[in-house]
């Protein structure tokens, strides 16, 4: 979204949203890592200077794009749920803590899809370190663990829809509140044209 876009649209709330300002390009992963996220924007000159230094930043690490302004989004805590599909065994749901903690933590677990609402608490539960977050652990709201199984079991239905159409699809960060669950980024990894032709040669 170029300024001359949003720029009207965010005029015309009246009163401001905080937002979240992110760029956007194909192949720009670990966008925070890389200086291309800017969360909390609660005026104007806010957003512009986000604007700015994340488009610088994304073409500093190589990437032409766009920029996506979304309001921002209060929860208990961030998940990740996501789909590795393997052209031999087929579509798998990973689930995890979101945000930067998948990567520092390493605690994820791994089911086949499909999966029903029990088997999609159960992995929610499974999660060592993260469960008791989600549980409401020292005094913490309690998130609301039956809406993100409901996420993974419609991300599973999907997985199977779409069997073979893309390598892999995470859905990090998933804002997990007391009530609800909304997912907002996404990253899908395509099919590169040399893998699927040396499978089909194996």
């Amino acid at each position: 979204m170029h300024e001359e876009n949003w720029l009207p649209l965010i005029r015309s709330l009246g009163t401001f949203t905080a937002v979240a300002v992110k760029a956007e390009a194909p192949g720009l992963l670990h966008k925070s890592d890389l200086g291309c996220v800017r969360l909390g924007c609660t005026d104007e000159q806010a957003v512009r200077d986000a604007y700015a230094e994340v488009v610088r930043n994304a073409r500093n690490a190589g990437f032409e794009g766009g920029v996506l302004i979304q309001p921002m989004i209060k929860g208990v805590t961030e998940a990740f749920a996501g789909i590795i599909d393997d052209p031999l065994f087929g579509p798998a749901i990973c689930f995890g803590l979101g945000g930067v903690f998948v990567e520092i933590l390493h605690d994820t677990v791994t089911e086949m899809a499909p999966l029903t609402h029990d088997g999609a608490l159960a992995m929610i539960h499974r999660i060592d370190k993260g469960a008791p977050l989600l549980q409401g652990a020292r005094g913490r709201d309690r998130a609301d663990v039956e809406a993100l199984a409901a996420l993974m079991v419609a991300l599973g239905r999907f997985a199977i829809a779409n069997r073979g159409q893309f390598r892999a699809l995470d859905l990090n960060p998933i804002i997990v509140g007391k009530s609800g669950v909304v997912a907002v980024d996404i990253a899908i990894e395509p099919i590169m044209a040399d893998a699927a032709d040396a499978i089909a040669n194996a």
